[in-house]
């Protein structure tokens, strides 16, 4: 229901979801760390993702692993189906995250 088109060198997570007894056990930080180790050995620039803004856990992790938000938008059916009206693109690109670490 979220349209959108990856553009050449990202790669697009499409779901991402960890149960619920799951949580808070690194699971998502490792599998997070696997794509990105994955997107920067395949040649991929970015590494794309889209949140719930009520997933409130989920934005807190991708922001500790250096993700940025690019934009966020409004989705009436996924308001309608899910009760979520905002959606969060979120991003993480290599290049920019090692200038972060060098400096």
């Amino acid at each position: 229901m979220l349209e959108y088109t990856p553009v050449a060198n990202e790669c697009y997570i499409d779901h991402l979801a960890i149960r619920s007894s799951h949580r808070n056990q690194g699971i998502g930080r490792r599998l997070l760390a696997f794509a990105q180790q994955f997107m920067v050995e395949s040649g991929f620039h970015a590494l794309t993702l889209h949140v719930a803004h009520k997933n409130q856990g989920a934005i807190h992790l991708y922001h500790k692993l250096a993700f940025e938000v690019e934009q966020s938008k409004y989705n009436g059916l996924r308001h309608f189906w899910f009760k979520e009206p905002e959606w969060h693109l979120m991003s993480w690109k290599e290049n920019l995250h090692s200038r972060r670490e060098h400096h």
